[in-house]
């Protein structure tokens, strides 16, 4: 059994120190003030490896880093999600299969993110998934899109 932890970032601008100081600061507004969540990045921690997903030209977007510490984000918090039964090998070959199925080309910021493979892996790992306002964001922006091109698709049918 290991203990498996949600750990959230938030999203940083490599080259623009102000746009991540408002980001740090916008998360922590909405996701503590109003709690409804924010823009974060979430990865998985099992077994001393913290796995995620982001985009890539070729091959799996599925990568592994050192646990709080992935330079493209600003390390925020961590949530214990509970324990996985499954063994080290085991969890190993959940995280093969996924990086089979989720390809770098495949991200979709709103749709497909990083925090939608959080819940794909929990959910592997046979633990609780992230909380919902982790990626509350991301899920009511693409409920918007998906209305938004229904309408588009209707409104193109009708005339």
């Amino acid at each position: 059994m290991a203990l498996v932890t949600l750990n959230v970032y938030d999203i940083k601008h490599p080259s623009n120190p102000s746009v991540t100081t408002a980001v740090e600061s916008l998360n922590s507004f909405t996701r503590h003030a109003l709690h409804v969540g924010g823009i974060f990045h979430g990865a998985v921690e099992v077994f001393g490896d913290e796995y995620s997903f982001g985009y890539c030209e070729h091959g799996s977007g599925v990568y592994r880093c050192e646990p709080k510490r992935n330079n493209a984000y600003t390390y925020r918090e961590s949530v214990a999600l509970g324990v996985t039964s499954l063994s080290p090998t085991r969890v190993a070959a959940a995280v093969a299969t996924l990086r089979a199925q989720w390809l770098g080309r495949s991200y979709d910021v709103l749709g497909r993110n990083c925090n939608h493979f959080c819940e794909a892996l929990t959910e592997a790992l046979g633990c609780e998934g992230p909380p919902g306002w982790l990626n509350a964001f991301a899920n009511g922006a693409n409920k918007t899109r998906m209305g938004v091109e229904h309408v588009r698709s209707a409104t193109e049918h009708a005339f």
